[in-house]
């Protein structure tokens, strides 16, 4: 499902962001690391839900009002629960969540970078026969662990998964007779061909 589609579904936070803070994301966008601005801040999030701020209060990114821009992003319905029990937990706004997942997400990209761009091609490679390897006969597979697990084990950046990792691992799955597709929220979702045109071809038979 394409992506525009996917973010439809998803409800819309508009908050403050500090214009030196968003030259960065945007830094990282025209490097390739992410197809866009909203992508980046979604991934941001669910890195700093799944390390569930390490029982730490969050560092609050504070900065001139008359230096904050104002925008406007989606997210899924299930990152914004989370974040608001963590709001809730923690005394602070979803707001400051959000910054201090962003801030994270530009300090930690700065420092791999370097990495990231050595043997990619081999990375991608080995990223692909382990994620096929593991993937089952059918379900659904979060994006934000997915791309989690690429990031820490396999130092892929995200224009590496979206533009090396993804079609390769998709031409590994048809060789299985497996297809990955996009569901209404965005996950990737494994449909087993064969077992697909069983099921229809009984649909028919009992027709």
């Amino acid at each position: 499902m394409p992506r525009k589609k996917a973010e439809e579904r998803m409800p819309v936070i508009s908050m403050h962001m500090p214009e030196e803070l968003l030259e960065e994301v945007d830094g990282l966008v025209r490097q390739g690391l992410f197809p866009s601005r909203g992508e980046a801040i979604r991934f941001a999030v669910w890195e700093l839900i799944r390390e569930k701020l390490q029982h730490q209060q969050p560092q609050r990114v504070v900065a001139n009002r008359k230096k904050m821009a104002l925008i406007s992003f989606h997210m899924t319905r299930k990152a914004l629960e989370v974040l608001k029990s963590l709001t809730e937990e923690r005394g602070v706004t979803v707001s400051d969540l959000v910054r201090e997942a962003v801030h994270r997400l530009v300090r930690d990209v700065a420092g791999r970078e370097i990495v990231w761009r050595d043997e990619s091609e081999l990375r991608v490679t080995k990223a692909v026969e382990d994620v096929a390897s593991k993937i089952n006969r059918g379900g659904i597979i979060e994006k934000h662990e997915l791309y989690s697990y690429l990031f820490e084990t396999h130092k892929l950046s995200y224009h590496e998964i979206y533009n090396k990792f993804l079609p390769k691992l998709r031409e590994a799955l048809q060789r299985k007779n497996l297809v990955l597709i996009e569901n209404e929220v965005g996950d990737f979702v494994v449909i087993d061909i064969m077992k697909l045109v069983k099921e229809r071809k009984k649909v028919v038979a009992h027709a």
